[in-house]
This record gives C-alpha cells, structure tokens and sequence, in this order.
C-alpha cells in the first residue's frame, strides 16, 4: 500500500472513531440514581477529579475545549451537587474546581460502564507490543497538535480580517 493510500486508511478511521465519540458526547446516561449526565460532563468530572484543584482555563486546556464549553457544563454539574468551587488561596482572582464525595460515587458508576469497553479494547491491544503501543500514542499526539495548528491557523487568518472564530 501506498503511503499516501495508508494516509487516506488512517483519516477515514481517524473520522470514524472522532463520529462514534460525537454521537455519544452530548447523549445524557443514567449513571447513578437517577443522575442523568452527557459523557463529555463525565469525562469533565474525571479531569477535575484527576486533577484537583485545576481552573476552568486549565479544564479547557487540558480537555481540549473552549473555556465557555467548561463553563455552560459547571452549572449543571454543581446543581447535581457533583462538584463545588473554590477561592484559591495564592490567587485571589483564580477558583479551583474540586469534585464532591457524591460526584467521586458517579465516577465509580462511570467507571464501572467502561470496563467492558476497556476490556474489549485492551484485549484487542493485547497482540501488539510495547513499542508499537508508543507509536500509536505518538500518532495520537501527532495529530491532536495538528488539529490545534490547523485552529490556530485558522484563528489568526479570521483576526487578521477581523472576523471571530469559534472553535
């Protein structure tokens, strides 16, 4: 097969896997009594739960989102009482996002729906080796600052001209 060929191989499964997770995304679950939660405000309350303390700018960054989308998610996953927010203390203007006792009970739930999944996954992995798994991390990595060049690309043609851009 053809380099390019394999390029256009990797794309289309690139975009296949990047649909399914959208069509999952914003799709709300039932995850513990009767707390219904998108997967994307899950996976919020994992990083703020691998991460305490983190500001909405670092969610967003280390997400991969806009500081907006973090904060239309926080209201809801306060009112669910799945989160509560902080002065910091070296910064007065800064707040930190911790997750609550019940919000950490939801991630156990959450995580219990992923471990079929995981298990699928890992079991499907387990032929490859170490050094090939590091490639695909690395590919993984590789295209993320691609797509973070390609916006950023596209924010400055848009500022140039004075137009906004959203991503």
């Amino acid at each position: 097969m053809k380099q390019d060929e394999m390029f256009n191989e990797l794309a289309e499964n690139f975009f296949k896997i990047n649909n399914q997770l959208t069509k999952i995304q914003n799709k709300p679950i039932n995850i513990k009594d009767d707390i219904y939660i998108s997967t994307s405000q899950l996976h919020l309350l994992e990083m703020i739960a691998n991460h305490p303390k983190l500001t909405i700018t670092s969610l967003a960054n280390n997400l991969g989102v806009t500081k907006g989308n973090i904060s239309q998610q926080i209201p809801k996953l306060l009112r669910l009482n799945l989160i509560t927010i902080v002065q910091k203390k070296e910064n007065k203007k800064n707040k930190a996002v911790l997750i609550t006792p019940f919000g950490e009970s939801v991630l156990v739930s959450h995580n219990s729906l992923h471990e079929a999944l995981y298990q699928t996954i890992t079991n499907d992995l387990s032929g490859f080796s170490s050094d090939q798994i590091g490639i695909l991390i690395d590919i993984f990595q590789k295209i993320a600052l691609s797509i973070d060049d390609y916006q950023l690309m596209f924010q400055q043609k848009e500022a140039k001209h004075g137009n906004s851009y959203k991503s």
